[in-house]
């Protein structure tokens, strides 16, 4: 083979599809086989596996490109940089000799390998936080941890080096996974509960990700605890080779959609979609017009509901909705529950080296469905620690089963770490605002029920959250478990003991509107009755931008209230929003919050049969007939009513 410095460009062509041709494209697109070429690599040519990881992480960018593209070529300014990028590295060479031994003969190399072939049948290793935080690491980022190999001669590191030149900026991206199992071992990062039962549905997003289009966008939803971010987070770990794939959020400083040139695929995840729909609106619109891109980007966004008001802020009116339409990969992907199988196996993995007696399958997964109809996975872990810990979960419900694993928790790794009650306090304030950064914490006026800058203590906060301490803490997660914590910590011993509810609500609200808000719908969407969701969805009306964030949720909570069988807490509610509109009527954004609950109401109404009360309020809504246009409107997109007579 000719050395690097004489080739022209198509030769590299040549060899790229040759690899392709043969095979090397299914290696170098799943993280995991990936994994297992660079120890091929390493003990073929002796050099570092963090030159080879670079090495491959270029080459699986290139074959898997031109895999999918059927043998045609990238741009010429992605080709041309990633050429570039791979001529320089040291033993490029070396690397290329060894990389056509393995395409010869590929299946004895490689596929050979048992390590190879438990991948392949679906067997996977457990994935190393160490190793996974490389995957999404940006390439001038690796390149720098190049610079300490004994390999390299200071002049040969200077100069390659120097291809940072032809990289740019990327967009920050995470994994969210945890090591401290111990203490959060329910949080999606953690990886303690299997992965199992979505096969299926890793077919679908894979298929996403090579689609026709440089930009696509698409939803997945759900019910809390389905798995959504653990779906997310396989796809980003089984194709970090080719794909540089994480979690981000529009609030990192990175804002350059219109000009951002990705150095390798990409794949952003959006979770709590809801949260941040004008952002990323914004984001989809740039990059869904960009003809430039020199590689495809994906974007996958993550939410309970796939419709509502958050996907019309999201989706926008007029020619927005018409290009963000077009991005689009298809009809959001409703996540179906479990099966039998997968939801066993769940309960098993926690029952493993547990001396509680084998449980009969028959009776648990009866059981589990009373407990959770939707046949989530998250329950069924629930499930499976509390029988592991010997519980009868026999006539429990939902709530009952969460108190259950919280009361433990609590036992087994907050008391002995002397957690104290301002620390929980914390928590419940952080949970109900996605977080805090540690820096504002001295700025948080709760009538000093959270521990000051002296009294706070990272190390207590680490083992009630899962989630390390020195720059951020962390909200309880799961959401569900997180939520229910909130609400039976601030639940008040007796009518008179409402002040820690009423102080920490104030203060998320004021630190945090859109998390607050965020929450309060999480939280009334899974328990609608419970008693301190009364204190928590009070009115927020500070500012400007809290009235926006709470009518919007407050008309969510309505339809909640309505479904739970609470119409009396439903029209309390409408009636707290009526009046902020009034007091606010220079805020015409509050109207349209307002209509949604009105005609909730009057559905609601009408789907109980109380025509009398129905007919009232109508006649309510029809004294302002501004309100009355927005209302009917409305009214025809709601689905018939039970008796089938529908809206008038």
């Amino acid at each position: 083979m000719a050395k690097p410095s004489g080739k022209k460009p198509s030769d590299l062509e040549r060899g790229i599809t040759t690899w392709a041709d043969k095979g090397l494209a299914k290696y170098l697109e799943d993280s995991d086989l990936a994994a297992e070429l660079v120890d091929w690599l390493h003990e073929e040519t002796n050099l570092s596996k963090a030159l080879l990881r670079l090495a491959v992480k270029i080459l699986a960018t290139l074959v898997s490109t031109v895999a999918r593209k059927g043998g045609s070529w990238l741009g010429k300014i992605a080709a041309q940089r990633l050429e570039t990028a791979l001529e320089s590295l040291p033993f490029y060479e070396k690397i290329i000799v060894a990389l056509d031994k393995l395409t010869a003969n590929l299946d004895r190399e490689l596929a050979g390998k048992q390590e190879v072939k438990d991948i392949l049948a679906g067997r996977r290793p457990p994935h190393d936080t160490e190793y996974a935080k490389t995957l999404t690491l940006e390439l001038q980022m690796q390149i720098r941890q190049l610079q300490g190999l004994d390999e390299l001669s200071n002049q040969v590191a200077d100069g390659f080096l120097s291809i940072e030149g032809l990289l740019n900026p990327q967009p920050p991206l995470q994994l969210r996974m945890i090591t401290e199992t111990s203490e959060n071992r329910f949080y999606f990062g953690a990886q303690k509960v299997p992965f199992v039962g979505r096969d299926d549905e890793i077919s679908e997003v894979t298929g996403f990700l090579h689609g026709d289009g440089d930009f696509l966008w698409w939803l997945v939803a759900g019910p809390g605890g389905l798995g959504k971010s653990r779906l997310a987070l396989e796809v980003c770990l089984r194709h970090g080779f080719a794909w540089r794939a994480g979690f981000f959020s529009p609030d990192d400083p990175f804002d350059d959609w219109g000009h951002w040139q990705p150095e390798q695929p990409t794949l952003l995840v959006a979770d709590y979609a809801s949260t941040q729909p004008k952002d990323l609106r914004g984001m989809v619109l740039a990059l869904a017009q960009r003809n430039d891109l020199q590689f495809p980007v994906r974007m996958l966004l993550l939410e309970r509901d796939a419709e509502g008001p958050w996907y019309s802020d999201f989706t926008g009116a007029g020619g927005d909705r018409h290009i963000i339409a077009d991005a689009s990969h298809g009809p959001a992907k409703a996540l179906a529950p479990f099966g039998e199988d997968a939801l066993w196996a769940i309960l098993q993995s926690f029952l493993e080296g547990s001396p509680a007696k084998q449980p009969d399958r028959g009776k648990i997964l009866t059981a589990l469905k009373q407990i959770d109809p939707d046949a989530r996975p998250l329950f069924a872990s629930f499930l499976g620690d509390s029988l592991a810990n010997g519980r009868d979960p026999r006539d429990w419900d939902r709530q009952r089963l969460i108190v259950d694993v919280l009361d433990r928790e609590k036992k087994k790794h907050w008391e002995p770490a002397e957690v104290t009650e301002k620390d929980m306090h914390l928590l419940a304030l952080a949970t109900m605002t996605a977080g805090i950064d540690l820096e504002h914490l001295s700025g948080i006026e709760a009538a000093n029920l959270i521990p000051d800058e002296s009294g706070f203590s990272a190390d207590r906060y680490r083992v009630i959250s899962g989630r390390p301490a020195t720059e951020t803490l962390a909200a309880l997660e799961p959401d569900i478990l997180g939520e229910l914590f909130v609400l039976e910590h601030l639940k008040p011993a007796h009518k008179a003991d409402t002040t820690r509810a009423e102080t920490l609500r104030i203060a998320a609200w004021n630190r945090n509107p859109f998390g607050m808000g965020a929450f309060l719908d999480r939280a009334a969407m899974d328990f609608p009755d419970h008693e301190t969701l009364r204190l928590l969805h009070e009115v927020a009306d500070s500012d400007k931008f809290q009235r926006s964030v709470w009518s919007m949720v407050a008309a969510n909570l309505i339809g909640y209230y309505g479904n739970a069988g609470d119409i009396a807490a439903a029209r309390a509610l409408y009636d707290a929003l009526e009046k902020l509109a009034a007091k606010h009527p220079e805020e015409p954004a509050l109207r349209e919050p307002q209509a949604r609950g009105a005609a909730l109401m009057q559905y609601l109404y009408e789907q109980n049969g109380d025509e009398g009360t129905c007919r009232r309020f109508e006649k309510k809504v029809k004294s302002d007939p501004e309100l009355e246009a927005m209302v009917r409107a409305l009214l025809d997109t709601l689905p018939p009513t039970e008796d089938g007579k529908g809206k008038e």
